[in-house]
């Protein structure tokens, strides 16, 4: 539901079975940018995550300075914390804003969920029927959810409710 400058996303899952089952979710959310060869994002330093290209190992991005994207990304972020901000720059000029909260059965109970940073790049754009070939230059992807391990078990009975917070700052 947008608010002036703030969307807020909420997508639930209910569990009204009477056997625990596995799910995935994944919040696919684009930022368009001026142009990603500039842009900054603060908020995944000193956090773990998967890296999906090469060999797929698990690092944790270095303390200090913001991302770049300079060539394709594909990361999970594993175990993002609650609540905690991912803001998205180019120079100065802070555009976005973004927290996440998950819960099973309620905000008593606050569950882990990842974050995928994504960008195509050169590549994979021009492979890309419905973008332009140049497209990966005016985006990039903050996108929470839960999928590390293949997803969240969720118990008979219960529900999942994972909540996105998005604040435009600086179109």
């Amino acid at each position: 539901k947008p608010s002036g400058g703030r969307l807020e996303i909420t997508l639930g899952v209910l569990n009204d079975g009477s056997e625990a089952f596995k799910f995935q979710s994944l919040l696919h959310t684009y930022f368009r940018v001026p142009s990603v060869d500039t842009v900054k994002i603060s908020g995944f330093e000193g956090h773990r995550y998967k890296d999906h290209l090469g060999d797929q190992g698990v690092r944790t991005t270095p303390a200090g300075e913001p991302l770049g994207i300079s060539r394709e990304v594909d990361r999970e972020y594993i175990n993002y914390p609650q609540e905690k901000e991912i803001v998205i720059s180019t120079g100065d000029t802070k555009h976005f804003s973004i927290t996440t909260k998950a819960e099973i059965d309620g905000e008593d109970h606050p569950t882990n969920y990842d974050v995928v940073l994504w960008n195509p790049w050169i590549e994979k754009a021009e492979a890309t029927a419905d973008l332009d070939d140049d497209a990966y230059m005016r985006y990039v992807c903050v996108e929470p959810g839960n999928i590390s391990g293949g997803g969240s078990e969720l118990p008979a009975g219960s529900s999942f409710v994972i909540e996105q917070t998005i604040e435009v700052l600086n179109p």
